[in-house]
């Protein structure tokens, strides 16, 4: 009647870790740790930060692989207590002011929540049929 299944599974990323513990110093952690916060900031553009009535947020444009002739935007919002991110990849040429920015955000917040109405509301509306 009951099914029950016992699923024994090693894992072998704890022997992995502490070896990267003994054999990387917690000096070297700390460059490692330096050099990737030193590149992510040399990535960043611009910061455009947002504070409405209606939304709280942040604009980050970063830059991208040369090659790849690319920038990334990310949108971060916070909607009814949980933070949303939303990414857009654009051509370099394309350089945006921050208003064309902001609304793009604006955007993207009422698609979210439109679709969180259209979510809930498809919930309540079998009840409300019958």
């Amino acid at each position: 009647m009951f099914n029950s299944y016992n699923i024994k599974h090693e894992s072998k990323v704890v022997a992995i870790t502490k070896e990267i513990e003994k054999t990387i110093s917690p000096d070297r952690v700390t460059e490692m740790y330096d050099a990737v916060r030193e590149q992510a900031e040399n990535d960043i553009l611009r910061t455009i930060i947002v504070k409405d009535n209606q939304m709280n947020g942040i604009i980050v444009e970063y830059s991208t692989d040369i090659s790849t002739n690319q920038k990334k935007v990310m949108y971060r919002f916070t909607l009814n207590g949980k933070e949303t991110i939303a990414k857009e990849t654009l051509d370099r040429e394309i350089n945006p002011t921050s208003q064309k920015l902001v609304e793009n955000m604006f955007r993207i917040y009422k698609d979210k929540i439109a679709y969180q109405i259209l979510s809930e509301s498809i919930k309540v509306l079998p009840r409300i049929i019958n």
